[in-house]
Protein backbone atom coordinates (compact mmCIF):
# COMPACT_ATOMS: atom_id res chain seq x y z
CA UNK A 1 0.00 0.00 0.00
CA UNK A 2 1.79 3.18 -1.40
CA UNK A 3 1.06 6.97 -0.59
CA UNK A 4 3.53 9.09 -2.05
CA UNK A 5 2.00 12.08 -0.79
CA UNK A 6 2.37 13.75 -4.49
CA UNK A 7 0.67 17.67 -3.28
CA UNK A 8 4.23 17.93 -1.34
CA UNK A 9 5.86 17.01 -4.73
CA UNK A 10 3.56 19.49 -6.49
CA UNK A 11 4.30 22.18 -4.02
CA UNK A 12 8.28 21.76 -4.53
CA UNK A 13 7.73 21.59 -8.45
CA UNK A 14 6.18 25.10 -8.28
CA UNK A 15 8.17 26.52 -5.42
CA UNK A 16 11.59 24.85 -7.20
CA UNK A 17 10.49 26.56 -11.13
CA UNK A 18 9.02 29.47 -9.93
CA UNK A 19 5.38 28.09 -11.87
CA UNK A 20 2.89 29.09 -8.83
CA UNK A 21 0.04 27.92 -11.63
CA UNK A 22 1.69 24.40 -12.41
CA UNK A 23 -0.80 21.39 -12.23
CA UNK A 24 0.06 17.73 -12.96
CA UNK A 25 3.97 18.51 -12.89
CA UNK A 26 6.02 16.74 -9.62
CA UNK A 27 9.83 17.55 -8.28
CA UNK A 28 11.03 14.53 -6.70
CA UNK A 29 13.43 16.39 -4.35
CA UNK A 30 14.49 14.11 -1.66
CA UNK A 31 17.20 11.78 -3.36
CA UNK A 32 20.40 12.64 -4.52
CA UNK A 33 19.42 12.91 -8.52
CA UNK A 34 16.20 15.15 -8.25
CA UNK A 35 13.88 14.34 -10.91
CA UNK A 36 11.01 15.92 -12.66
CA UNK A 37 8.31 13.83 -14.22
CA UNK A 38 4.97 14.89 -15.31
CA UNK A 39 1.56 13.08 -14.90
CA UNK A 40 1.47 11.29 -17.93
CA UNK A 41 4.80 9.78 -16.82
CA UNK A 42 3.66 9.26 -13.46
CA UNK A 43 0.34 7.07 -14.70
CA UNK A 44 3.36 5.37 -16.75
CA UNK A 45 5.26 3.64 -13.31
CA UNK A 46 1.90 3.45 -11.43
CA UNK A 47 1.16 0.84 -14.44
CA UNK A 48 4.32 -0.65 -14.61
CA UNK A 49 4.24 -0.77 -10.89
CA UNK A 50 0.78 -2.68 -10.38
CA UNK A 51 2.22 -4.85 -13.16
CA UNK A 52 5.23 -5.93 -11.20
CA UNK A 53 4.30 -5.55 -7.45
CA UNK A 54 1.30 -6.74 -5.60
CA UNK A 55 0.08 -3.75 -4.67
CA UNK A 56 -3.03 -3.00 -3.58
CA UNK A 57 -3.70 0.10 -2.80
CA UNK A 58 -2.36 3.79 -3.99
CA UNK A 59 -3.25 6.91 -1.69
CA UNK A 60 -2.59 10.75 -2.59
CA UNK A 61 -1.06 9.26 -6.20
CA UNK A 62 -1.51 12.85 -7.64
CA UNK A 63 -2.18 16.18 -6.08
CA UNK A 64 -5.09 17.81 -4.62
CA UNK A 65 -5.93 20.07 -7.71
CA UNK A 66 -4.74 17.30 -10.45
CA UNK A 67 -7.91 15.89 -11.01
CA UNK A 68 -6.85 15.32 -14.08
CA UNK A 69 -4.46 13.20 -13.15
CA UNK A 70 -6.94 11.10 -10.56
CA UNK A 71 -9.55 10.76 -13.60
CA UNK A 72 -6.42 8.67 -15.74
CA UNK A 73 -5.46 6.55 -12.81
CA UNK A 74 -9.21 5.96 -12.44
CA UNK A 75 -10.05 4.70 -16.08
CA UNK A 76 -6.90 2.52 -16.15
CA UNK A 77 -6.67 1.37 -12.42
CA UNK A 78 -9.67 1.39 -11.03
CA UNK A 79 -10.59 -1.85 -11.35
CA UNK A 80 -7.49 -3.43 -10.05
CA UNK A 81 -6.62 -1.51 -7.14
CA UNK A 82 -7.87 0.68 -3.93
CA UNK A 83 -7.35 4.08 -5.12
CA UNK A 84 -7.35 6.53 -1.94
CA UNK A 85 -8.16 10.23 -1.57
CA UNK A 86 -6.36 11.98 1.49
CA UNK A 87 -5.66 15.51 0.63
CA UNK A 88 -8.05 14.94 -2.16
CA UNK A 89 -11.12 14.80 0.03
CA UNK A 90 -10.00 15.92 3.30
CA UNK A 91 -13.11 13.97 5.08
CA UNK A 92 -15.46 16.47 3.91
CA UNK A 93 -18.79 15.14 3.22
CA UNK A 94 -19.39 17.74 0.01
CA UNK A 95 -15.85 16.89 -1.22
CA UNK A 96 -16.08 13.07 -1.24
CA UNK A 97 -19.54 13.10 -3.38
CA UNK A 98 -17.95 15.57 -5.79
CA UNK A 99 -14.76 13.18 -6.51
CA UNK A 100 -17.29 10.22 -6.27
CA UNK A 101 -19.26 12.34 -9.18
CA UNK A 102 -16.15 12.75 -11.18
CA UNK A 103 -15.05 9.28 -10.71
CA UNK A 104 -11.74 10.34 -9.20
CA UNK A 105 -11.61 7.76 -6.55
CA UNK A 106 -12.69 4.37 -5.25
CA UNK A 107 -11.67 4.43 -1.57
CA UNK A 108 -11.82 7.44 1.06
CA UNK A 109 -9.39 8.12 3.58
CA UNK A 110 -11.78 9.00 7.05
CA UNK A 111 -9.48 11.12 9.08
CA UNK A 112 -11.39 12.92 12.05
CA UNK A 113 -8.84 15.63 12.51
CA UNK A 114 -9.42 16.91 8.62
CA UNK A 115 -13.17 17.94 9.84
CA UNK A 116 -13.00 18.10 13.39
CA UNK A 117 -16.29 16.81 15.34
CA UNK A 118 -16.96 13.13 15.22
CA UNK A 119 -20.67 13.91 13.91
CA UNK A 120 -18.93 15.65 10.69
CA UNK A 121 -16.69 12.43 10.25
CA UNK A 122 -20.41 10.10 10.39
CA UNK A 123 -21.37 12.14 7.91
CA UNK A 124 -18.31 11.67 5.18
CA UNK A 125 -18.43 8.17 5.88
CA UNK A 126 -22.31 7.80 4.80
CA UNK A 127 -21.04 9.97 1.59
CA UNK A 128 -18.73 7.35 0.93
CA UNK A 129 -21.07 4.46 1.52
CA UNK A 130 -24.15 5.94 -0.22
CA UNK A 131 -21.91 6.41 -3.33
CA UNK A 132 -20.21 3.13 -3.21
CA UNK A 133 -16.84 4.22 -2.12
CA UNK A 134 -14.58 1.94 0.44
CA UNK A 135 -13.32 4.04 3.22
CA UNK A 136 -10.01 3.66 5.49
CA UNK A 137 -10.14 5.69 8.59
CA UNK A 138 -6.70 6.65 8.87
CA UNK A 139 -4.41 8.23 11.78
CA UNK A 140 -2.01 10.79 11.66
CA UNK A 141 1.73 9.88 12.21
CA UNK A 142 1.87 12.73 14.99
CA UNK A 143 -0.48 11.34 17.45
CA UNK A 144 -1.04 11.01 21.23
CA UNK A 145 -1.82 7.76 23.19
CA UNK A 146 -5.66 7.85 21.74
CA UNK A 147 -7.76 4.98 20.29
CA UNK A 148 -10.33 7.29 18.47
CA UNK A 149 -9.18 5.73 14.79
CA UNK A 150 -9.85 2.38 15.88
CA UNK A 151 -13.06 3.02 17.27
CA UNK A 152 -14.24 4.88 13.91
CA UNK A 153 -12.81 2.43 11.36
CA UNK A 154 -14.70 -0.77 13.89
CA UNK A 155 -17.99 1.57 13.74
CA UNK A 156 -17.97 1.79 10.15
CA UNK A 157 -17.01 -1.94 9.38
CA UNK A 158 -13.77 -0.35 7.63
CA UNK A 159 -12.28 -1.34 4.70
CA UNK A 160 -9.01 -0.86 6.68
CA UNK A 161 -7.21 1.17 9.70
CA UNK A 162 -4.38 3.18 8.85
CA UNK A 163 -2.03 3.37 11.60
CA UNK A 164 1.60 2.76 10.58
CA UNK A 165 3.80 0.28 11.55
CA UNK A 166 3.82 -0.93 15.12
CA UNK A 167 7.16 0.68 16.65
CA UNK A 168 5.63 3.62 18.19
CA UNK A 169 3.53 3.64 21.35
CA UNK A 170 0.64 5.39 20.13
CA UNK A 171 0.03 3.04 16.94
CA UNK A 172 0.15 0.07 19.20
CA UNK A 173 -2.54 1.66 21.31
CA UNK A 174 -5.06 1.80 18.25
CA UNK A 175 -4.29 -1.91 17.13
CA UNK A 176 -4.62 -2.69 20.89
CA UNK A 177 -7.87 -1.39 20.81
CA UNK A 178 -9.27 -3.46 18.09
CA UNK A 179 -7.81 -6.65 20.12
CA UNK A 180 -9.92 -5.97 22.88
CA UNK A 181 -12.75 -5.83 21.26
CA UNK A 182 -12.60 -8.84 19.28
CA UNK A 183 -11.60 -10.69 22.67
CA UNK A 184 -14.54 -9.06 24.42
CA UNK A 185 -17.15 -9.47 21.53
CA UNK A 186 -15.81 -13.23 21.38
CA UNK A 187 -16.49 -13.74 24.91
CA UNK A 188 -20.07 -12.22 24.41
CA UNK A 189 -21.13 -14.61 21.57
CA UNK A 190 -20.46 -17.53 23.98
CA UNK A 191 -21.95 -15.98 26.87
CA UNK A 192 -25.51 -17.23 28.23
CA UNK A 193 -27.10 -14.16 29.69
CA UNK A 194 -30.07 -14.32 32.09
CA UNK A 195 -33.39 -11.90 31.79
CA UNK A 196 -31.71 -8.24 32.76
CA UNK A 197 -32.03 -7.75 36.42
CA UNK A 198 -34.39 -4.96 37.42
CA UNK A 199 -32.03 -2.46 38.57
CA UNK A 200 -33.14 0.84 40.49
CA UNK A 201 -30.30 3.30 39.16
CA UNK A 202 -32.65 6.12 37.51
CA UNK A 203 -32.76 8.11 40.70
CA UNK A 204 -28.71 7.97 41.05
CA UNK A 205 -27.74 8.30 37.74
CA UNK A 206 -30.12 11.53 37.22
CA UNK A 207 -28.15 13.61 40.12
CA UNK A 208 -24.60 12.65 37.80
CA UNK A 209 -23.27 15.97 36.29
CA UNK A 210 -20.64 17.00 34.12
CA UNK A 211 -18.31 18.46 37.32
CA UNK A 212 -15.02 19.53 35.66
CA UNK A 213 -13.70 19.57 31.94
CA UNK A 214 -9.55 19.65 32.39
CA UNK A 215 -7.91 20.71 29.32
CA UNK A 216 -3.90 20.43 28.89
CA UNK A 217 -1.41 20.25 26.48
CA UNK A 218 -0.89 16.62 25.53
CA UNK A 219 2.79 15.14 24.57
CA UNK A 220 2.63 13.11 21.39
CA UNK A 221 5.55 11.04 19.46
CA UNK A 222 6.76 14.26 17.80
CA UNK A 223 8.08 16.04 20.60
CA UNK A 224 5.25 18.69 20.08
CA UNK A 225 1.84 18.63 21.70
CA UNK A 226 -1.57 18.51 20.53
CA UNK A 227 -5.09 19.31 22.88
CA UNK A 228 -6.09 16.84 25.68
CA UNK A 229 -9.18 16.89 27.85
CA UNK A 230 -10.51 15.15 31.00
CA UNK A 231 -14.48 15.20 31.38
CA UNK A 232 -15.20 14.20 34.68
CA UNK A 233 -18.85 13.40 36.05
CA UNK A 234 -20.11 13.09 39.75
CA UNK A 235 -22.47 14.67 42.41
CA UNK A 236 -23.02 18.53 42.32
CA UNK A 237 -21.66 20.00 45.60
CA UNK A 238 -19.44 17.08 46.67
CA UNK A 239 -16.05 17.20 47.18
CA UNK A 240 -16.02 13.50 47.79
CA UNK A 241 -17.71 12.25 45.18
CA UNK A 242 -17.67 15.08 42.26
CA UNK A 243 -14.83 12.82 40.10
CA UNK A 244 -16.73 9.47 39.81
CA UNK A 245 -16.25 8.68 36.66
CA UNK A 246 -13.90 10.37 33.87
CA UNK A 247 -13.81 10.33 30.26
CA UNK A 248 -10.36 11.72 28.22
CA UNK A 249 -10.09 12.81 24.65
CA UNK A 250 -6.95 13.43 22.61
CA UNK A 251 -6.50 14.36 18.77
CA UNK A 252 -3.84 14.27 16.23
CA UNK A 253 -1.75 16.76 15.57
CA UNK A 254 -2.05 19.20 13.35
CA UNK A 255 -3.15 19.12 9.28
CA UNK A 256 -1.65 17.30 6.65
CA UNK A 257 -1.39 18.77 2.57
CA UNK A 258 -5.23 19.52 2.27
CA UNK A 259 -5.95 22.99 1.68
CA UNK A 260 -9.61 22.48 2.79
CA UNK A 261 -8.50 20.99 6.18
CA UNK A 262 -9.75 21.94 9.62
CA UNK A 263 -7.29 23.84 11.81
CA UNK A 264 -4.84 23.20 14.19
CA UNK A 265 -4.24 25.90 16.27
CA UNK A 266 -1.20 26.84 17.52
CA UNK A 267 0.00 29.15 19.31
CA UNK A 268 1.74 31.13 16.40
CA UNK A 269 -1.80 31.88 15.01
CA UNK A 270 -2.65 35.29 16.68
CA UNK A 271 -5.62 37.10 16.15
CA UNK A 272 -5.90 40.66 15.70
CA UNK A 273 -6.02 42.94 19.05
CA UNK A 274 -5.55 46.39 19.84
CA UNK A 275 -1.98 44.88 20.86
CA UNK A 276 -1.14 43.66 17.47
CA UNK A 277 -3.03 47.38 15.89
CA UNK A 278 -0.31 49.07 18.35
CA UNK A 279 2.67 46.98 17.27
CA UNK A 280 1.64 46.57 13.80
CA UNK A 281 4.88 47.00 12.11
CA UNK A 282 6.03 43.59 13.89
CA UNK A 283 3.18 41.57 12.67
CA UNK A 284 2.25 40.49 9.07
CA UNK A 285 -1.07 39.75 8.30
CA UNK A 286 -2.50 36.76 7.01
CA UNK A 287 -5.33 35.41 4.58
CA UNK A 288 -7.29 34.82 6.95
CA UNK A 289 -7.31 37.49 8.72
CA UNK A 290 -5.20 36.28 11.54
CA UNK A 291 -1.36 37.62 11.94
CA UNK A 292 1.79 35.96 12.74
CA UNK A 293 4.91 37.45 14.01
CA UNK A 294 6.99 38.90 10.82
CA UNK A 295 10.30 36.85 10.56
CA UNK A 296 12.77 38.72 10.97
CA UNK A 297 11.55 40.22 14.76
CA UNK A 298 13.89 38.82 17.26
CA UNK A 299 13.85 39.15 20.89
CA UNK A 300 15.92 42.30 21.40
CA UNK A 301 13.27 43.67 19.30
CA UNK A 302 10.52 42.99 21.80
CA UNK A 303 12.95 43.83 24.69
CA UNK A 304 13.13 47.07 23.37
CA UNK A 305 9.39 47.99 23.15
CA UNK A 306 9.72 47.27 27.76
CA UNK A 307 5.53 45.63 27.17
CA UNK A 308 4.96 43.12 29.45
CA UNK A 309 1.54 41.88 27.01
CA UNK A 310 3.48 41.99 23.89
CA UNK A 311 6.53 40.09 25.82
CA UNK A 312 4.23 37.36 26.61
CA UNK A 313 2.52 36.93 23.63
CA UNK A 314 6.06 36.57 22.01
CA UNK A 315 7.37 34.08 24.11
CA UNK A 316 4.26 31.96 23.78
CA UNK A 317 4.41 31.93 20.15
CA UNK A 318 7.87 31.03 20.43
CA UNK A 319 7.32 28.00 22.02
CA UNK A 320 7.77 24.74 20.03
CA UNK A 321 9.14 26.87 17.53
CA UNK A 322 5.08 28.46 17.15
CA UNK A 323 3.86 24.73 17.66
CA UNK A 324 2.20 25.48 21.04
CA UNK A 325 -1.40 24.72 21.86
CA UNK A 326 -2.40 27.42 24.95
CA UNK A 327 -4.66 29.07 23.07
CA UNK A 328 -6.51 26.20 22.17
CA UNK A 329 -6.40 24.79 25.86
CA UNK A 330 -7.75 28.17 26.73
CA UNK A 331 -10.50 28.24 24.24
CA UNK A 332 -11.56 24.96 26.24
CA UNK A 333 -11.05 25.96 29.98
CA UNK A 334 -12.70 29.33 28.99
CA UNK A 335 -15.50 28.74 26.28
CA UNK A 336 -16.33 25.25 25.97
CA UNK A 337 -16.32 23.85 29.17
CA UNK A 338 -18.82 26.38 31.07
CA UNK A 339 -21.14 24.76 28.40
CA UNK A 340 -20.95 21.54 29.15
CA UNK A 341 -20.26 21.96 33.20
CA UNK A 342 -23.59 21.14 35.23
CA UNK A 343 -25.21 19.04 32.55
CA UNK A 344 -26.63 15.93 33.52
CA UNK A 345 -25.36 13.16 32.11
CA UNK A 346 -28.55 11.64 31.42
CA UNK A 347 -29.19 14.56 29.54
CA UNK A 348 -26.61 13.95 26.74
CA UNK A 349 -28.26 11.81 24.84
CA UNK A 350 -26.60 11.84 21.28
CA UNK A 351 -23.30 12.98 19.76
CA UNK A 352 -25.03 15.21 17.03
CA UNK A 353 -26.45 17.01 20.01
CA UNK A 354 -23.20 17.81 21.41
CA UNK A 355 -20.91 18.56 18.02
CA UNK A 356 -23.89 21.06 17.22
CA UNK A 357 -23.53 22.92 20.49
CA UNK A 358 -19.42 22.81 19.64
CA UNK A 359 -20.37 24.31 16.13
CA UNK A 360 -22.75 26.98 17.65
CA UNK A 361 -19.65 28.09 20.04
CA UNK A 362 -17.01 28.17 17.43
CA UNK A 363 -19.32 30.35 14.96
CA UNK A 364 -19.84 32.64 17.77
CA UNK A 365 -16.40 32.83 18.25
CA UNK A 366 -16.16 33.57 14.35
CA UNK A 367 -19.11 36.11 14.42
CA UNK A 368 -17.35 38.13 16.78
CA UNK A 369 -14.20 38.26 14.85
CA UNK A 370 -15.66 39.47 11.83
CA UNK A 371 -15.24 36.06 10.19
CA UNK A 372 -18.51 35.86 9.62
CA UNK A 373 -21.13 37.88 9.11
CA UNK A 374 -25.26 37.12 8.98
CA UNK A 375 -25.15 38.75 5.26
CA UNK A 376 -23.00 35.70 4.66
CA UNK A 377 -24.15 32.92 2.37
CA UNK A 378 -25.39 29.36 4.26
CA UNK A 379 -22.62 27.73 2.62
CA UNK A 380 -20.21 30.36 3.34
CA UNK A 381 -21.05 29.80 7.21
CA UNK A 382 -20.64 26.32 7.26
CA UNK A 383 -17.18 26.23 5.35
CA UNK A 384 -16.09 28.45 8.18
CA UNK A 385 -18.02 26.19 11.11
CA UNK A 386 -15.74 23.20 9.32
CA UNK A 387 -12.56 25.04 9.40
CA UNK A 388 -12.71 25.31 12.93
CA UNK A 389 -10.23 28.38 12.74
CA UNK A 390 -11.33 30.13 15.91
CA UNK A 391 -11.47 27.17 18.55
CA UNK A 392 -9.37 24.94 17.31
CA UNK A 393 -9.80 21.77 15.62
CA UNK A 394 -7.67 20.19 19.03
CA UNK A 395 -9.75 22.03 20.81
CA UNK A 396 -13.42 20.85 19.65
CA UNK A 397 -12.60 17.41 18.32
CA UNK A 398 -11.08 16.27 21.68
CA UNK A 399 -13.61 17.50 23.35
CA UNK A 400 -16.66 16.19 21.26
CA UNK A 401 -14.55 12.76 21.71
CA UNK A 402 -14.59 12.56 25.63
CA UNK A 403 -18.13 13.62 25.45
CA UNK A 404 -19.10 10.59 23.07
CA UNK A 405 -17.31 8.60 25.44
CA UNK A 406 -18.90 9.65 28.39
CA UNK A 407 -22.29 8.92 26.44
CA UNK A 408 -21.29 5.90 25.12
CA UNK A 409 -20.50 4.64 28.66
CA UNK A 410 -23.90 6.01 30.11
CA UNK A 411 -25.75 3.48 27.35
CA UNK A 412 -23.68 0.58 28.68
CA UNK A 413 -21.74 1.11 25.12
CA UNK A 414 -17.82 0.72 23.64
CA UNK A 415 -17.35 4.15 21.55
CA UNK A 416 -17.73 1.81 18.33
CA UNK A 417 -20.70 0.53 19.19
CA UNK A 418 -22.71 4.46 19.82
CA UNK A 419 -21.20 5.58 16.60
CA UNK A 420 -22.13 2.57 14.52
CA UNK A 421 -25.63 3.31 15.68
CA UNK A 422 -25.69 7.13 14.87
CA UNK A 423 -24.74 6.03 11.67
CA UNK A 424 -27.07 3.57 11.51
CA UNK A 425 -29.50 6.30 12.76
CA UNK A 426 -28.98 8.63 9.96
CA UNK A 427 -29.22 6.30 7.47
CA UNK A 428 -32.88 4.47 8.28
CA UNK A 429 -34.10 8.47 8.51
CA UNK A 430 -32.94 9.30 5.43
CA UNK A 431 -34.09 5.75 3.88
CA UNK A 432 -37.50 6.38 5.64
CA UNK A 433 -38.02 10.31 4.20
CA UNK A 434 -37.16 9.32 0.74
CA UNK A 435 -38.60 6.38 -0.62
CA UNK A 436 -38.82 3.92 2.04
CA UNK A 437 -40.43 0.71 0.95
CA UNK A 438 -39.55 1.57 -2.60
CA UNK A 439 -35.63 1.93 -1.93
CA UNK A 440 -35.23 -1.30 -0.40
CA UNK A 441 -37.27 -3.60 -2.40
CA UNK A 442 -34.74 -6.65 -3.40
CA UNK A 443 -32.45 -5.50 -1.09
CA UNK A 444 -35.07 -6.47 2.19
CA UNK A 445 -37.78 -9.52 1.52
CA UNK A 446 -41.26 -8.42 1.69
CA UNK A 447 -42.38 -10.18 4.48
CA UNK A 448 -40.04 -7.96 6.51
CA UNK A 449 -40.73 -5.14 5.20
CA UNK A 450 -44.19 -5.48 5.83
CA UNK A 451 -43.66 -6.34 9.63
CA UNK A 452 -41.65 -3.40 9.86
CA UNK A 453 -44.24 -1.19 8.59
CA UNK A 454 -46.91 0.39 10.63
CA UNK A 455 -50.01 1.84 9.16
CA UNK A 456 -48.36 0.96 5.04
CA UNK A 457 -45.73 3.37 6.33
CA UNK A 458 -41.63 2.38 7.57
CA UNK A 459 -40.96 3.98 10.56
CA UNK A 460 -36.62 4.93 10.48
CA UNK A 461 -36.85 2.79 14.41
CA UNK A 462 -37.59 -0.31 13.22
CA UNK A 463 -35.19 0.04 10.14
CA UNK A 464 -32.43 0.74 12.11
CA UNK A 465 -33.22 -1.49 14.61
CA UNK A 466 -33.92 -4.96 12.47
CA UNK A 467 -31.84 -3.80 9.24
CA UNK A 468 -28.15 -4.64 9.49
CA UNK A 469 -25.20 -2.01 9.03
CA UNK A 470 -24.78 -3.33 5.16
CA UNK A 471 -28.13 -3.60 4.55
CA UNK A 472 -29.27 -0.15 5.62
CA UNK A 473 -26.02 1.17 3.35
CA UNK A 474 -27.37 -0.99 0.50
CA UNK A 475 -30.67 1.21 1.25
CA UNK A 476 -28.87 4.42 1.30
CA UNK A 477 -26.99 3.47 -2.11
CA UNK A 478 -30.69 3.06 -3.71
CA UNK A 479 -31.37 6.61 -2.13
CA UNK A 480 -28.48 7.98 -3.85
CA UNK A 481 -29.06 6.91 -7.12
CA UNK A 482 -32.74 8.15 -6.64
CA UNK A 483 -31.61 11.37 -5.85
CA UNK A 484 -29.24 11.64 -8.71
CA UNK A 485 -31.99 11.07 -10.99
CA UNK A 486 -33.72 14.55 -9.14
CA UNK A 487 -30.78 16.19 -9.14
CA UNK A 488 -30.24 16.35 -5.51
CA UNK A 489 -26.80 16.14 -3.63
CA UNK A 490 -27.02 13.17 -0.97
CA UNK A 491 -24.51 15.29 1.30
CA UNK A 492 -27.18 17.84 1.66
CA UNK A 493 -30.05 15.49 1.97
CA UNK A 494 -28.29 13.77 4.97
CA UNK A 495 -27.51 16.80 6.52
CA UNK A 496 -31.46 17.02 7.47
CA UNK A 497 -31.33 14.22 9.24
CA UNK A 498 -27.88 15.30 11.52
CA UNK A 499 -28.86 18.74 12.03
CA UNK A 500 -25.91 20.13 12.95
CA UNK A 501 -25.23 22.89 11.51
CA UNK A 502 -27.73 25.72 12.81
CA UNK A 503 -26.91 28.64 10.10
CA UNK A 504 -29.60 30.25 10.97
CA UNK A 505 -28.58 31.16 14.46
CA UNK A 506 -25.86 33.30 12.66
CA UNK A 507 -28.67 35.85 10.71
Amino acid sequence: AFDPALSELSNAYRKEFKEEESIGNYYFWRGEEKVVASRAQLLELYKKAVEEIPIISIEDAFAEDDYEGWRRLMAELGDKIFIIGDDLVTTKDSTIEECADQKLINTALIKANQIGTLSETVLAVLVAFGKGLDIVVSHRSKSPNDDMEAQIALAANALGLKTGGGANTERLFKYGAVTKVMKDMIKLSRTAFKEEPRVELGDFIDKLVITEIIAYEEPTNAGIPTVGVEVYVGLKGSKRYRKLLRFTGATPLGTSAGVDEAIHLVDSIIEDSPLVARYQEMFVEQPDRTYRFKKEITEEDIKEKDDPDLTELWLKAQRYKGKGCKNAVDNVVNIIAPEFIGRKMSELKNIADVDKKLLLLEGKAALMRKKISKDDSREKIIEVLQRKANLGMNAVLTVSLAIARLIAHVQGRDLWELLREEMKEVMAKTIAANGGAEVLTGIVDSASLGKMSSDGKLSWESLKTELSLSELVQGLQAVEKKLKQQGRKLYETLRTQISIYDVEIFK
